[in-house]
């Protein structure tokens, strides 16, 4: 039977039997298109660790992140910037932990049960640096570009300069840190000395 305004395919695809070898051949396409991403978009995909801060979700690229560690003590380090909440000890190193919080302009944070330490995979091995999170979640897979703009509350002055952008992910608006200018901004003095 012809159904009217609908174009000849679906019509000959209402009349195959499940059994049919048509249908059969079509849905095997169908299936190993769903199963198997075409290679340039599996190419564009990307992991992040994502972290919530302040109530707000960030991001690391998988590759920015040595390693996640619980918290433990935190040594404050009299007349220190403020972006460095201190020192911790890490399997007999010291690893400096960073105020992720100061940095990206939000209010100060309390130290939560869920805390974690967000340790960075920096090209100096000697660079030992951490970021203390409220808590991390599952690595996600993505699929920028990124919008450009990160949440409007942290693009204001520097802070941009921070972030790669954000995106939505699993109705999660998550802001994308890039973390490469971060060491540099950690000591504002010596940004202005050398201007």
């Amino acid at each position: 039977m012809q159904r009217r305004g609908f174009p000849a395919w679906v019509n000959s695809w209402t009349r195959a039997s499940p059994s049919s070898g048509w249908m059969n051949k079509e849905f095997g396409k169908a299936k190993v298109m769903i199963t198997e991403p075409h290679p340039s978009i599996a190419e564009e995909r990307e992991s992040l660790i994502v972290f919530r801060l302040q109530g707000e979700w960030f991001g690391l690229r998988v590759e920015e992140v040595r390693e996640i560690v619980l918290r433990s003590q935190i040594t404050r380090v009299p007349r220190s910037f403020p972006s460095i909440l201190g020192l911790m000890n890490l399997r007999g190193k010291l690893l400096t932990i960073i105020d992720l919080d100061h940095l990206l302009g939000l209010p100060p944070a309390k130290m939560k049960e869920r805390s974690r330490v967000i340790v960075l995979n920096l090209p100096d091995p000697e660079m030992d640096i951490g970021f203390l999170v409220d808590e991390v979640a599952p690595i996600r897979e993505v699929f920028p570009p990124y919008a450009r703009d990160p949440s409007a509350a942290l693009s204001e002055g520097r802070k941009a300069v921070f972030f790669r952008g954000a995106l939505y992910s699993g109705g999660l608006l998550i802001n994308v840190l890039n973390p490469s200018p971060i060491v540099p901004h950690l000591v504002p003095e010596r940004e202005e000395a050398s201007a």
